[in-house]
């Protein structure tokens, strides 16, 4: 009894296996720390992550999901709808939302979980600062743990394809064409000589259930940052 009630507060999913009877799994979402723009970044804890958390699902880091932009009123802070079946990476791509990628990814290929927990830090819990900026590197740090570098989704055809693009205003960006009517992230912004961009981002808690098959927890909005990325 106890364990079905336990079950059910954590509002577990069902799904179907190979035998007929029913399985759980349930992963838990990371926490907002302070809602953006109020510390001028993204900030979120990861709860702890071990079986006596998560359920049949092995956690291995965190996801980000962007999106630009034009008008504060535009912005979905309630992009996942937890009644559809659909994975939440899909419910946002949907929506218009890219995944966020590494500085070391090459494009055709992208580092998922971008944000990689180890076991040790996943029992600990952690918490995640997010800063991105048009004049700097835009980064990821995991408070004892690892960092790097962000980008968004979008290959940058100026330097060959083989790198993804920055969120550097174009005149610090290497190939000065970081923002371009071409840009497919920022076709809901109408024109790139705006003065002001606000991005909107998402969290999402990644796993696996057995060895491959990938399993996400609920999204978590983490606010939005207004920048300033024409020139």
């Amino acid at each position: 009894m106890k364990t079905f009630l336990r079950l059910t507060l954590l509002g577990i999913v069902l799904f179907e296996t190979g035998c007929g009877l029913p399985d759980t799994y349930f992963l838990q979402q990371p926490t907002v720390v302070t809602l953006a723009p109020g510390p001028g970044y993204y900030q979120f804890s990861n709860p702890i992550h071990d079986p006596n958390h998560d359920i049949n699902v092995n956690f291995t880091g965190d996801e980000l999901y962007y999106k630009f932009y034009a008008n504060i009123s535009d912005i979905e802070a309630n992009a996942y709808d937890p009644s559809n079946t659909s994975d939440p990476s899909v419910q946002l791509t949907a929506k218009g939302f890219f995944p966020i990628c590494l500085g070391t990814d090459i494009p055709s290929t992208r580092t998922d979980p971008v944000i990689a927990i180890g076991t040790g830090l996943a029992q600990a819990g952690s918490t995640v600062t997010v800063t991105i900026s048009v004049s700097l590197t835009s980064t990821y740090v995991v408070t004892s743990g690892p960092s790097g570098e962000v980008r968004r989704d979008i290959p940058d055809p100026y330097l060959s394809g083989t790198t993804y693009k920055t969120f550097l205003v174009n005149f610090y960006s290497p190939s000065h064409n970081n923002y371009i009517l071409g840009s497919e992230d920022i076709t809901n912004i109408t024109t790139v000589t705006a003065s002001t961009a606000y991005l909107a981002m998402y969290a999402i808690s990644f796993g696996y259930t057995g060895t491959s098959t990938p399993e996400r927890s609920v999204p978590t909005y983490l606010g939005y940052l207004a920048l300033n990325p024409f020139p």
